[in-house]
């Protein structure tokens, strides 16, 4: 929800155009940065087989690289870059949605 009042706050600020023009440098920023500050997320293995399923089971907190590594749902060349994997991803609470589906 807070994203929305921040996306609303900035168009009206900025106008829906340069809002729109800055959201999207600043999240190819982003990536950017993530990407030069952890260059071992780039070499993690394949997230093949499960793709997105793979990702989304680490974000929700229901598993990690390392589990899924032992399962040969991931590659990578080198143990260490799963526990560094691991480590970016890790949250403490789990994520929880209140919403039901």
């Amino acid at each position: 929800e807070l994203g929305k009042v921040e996306s609303g706050i900035a168009a009206w600020l900025l106008g829906p155009v340069i809002a729109v023009a800055c959201g999207g440098v600043a999240t190819i920023g982003l990536v950017v940065g993530v990407a030069k500050k952890f260059p071992e997320l780039r070499r993690l293995g394949s997230l093949r087989g499960g793709g997105g399923m793979v990702l989304g089971s680490v974000l929700l907190g229901g598993t990690s690289f390392r589990r899924l590594g032992r399962a040969g749902r991931v590659r990578s060349a080198h143990p260490a870059q799963l526990e560094s994997a691991d480590a970016m991803f890790c949250v403490d609470p789990l994520p929880w949605c209140w919403v039901r589906f």
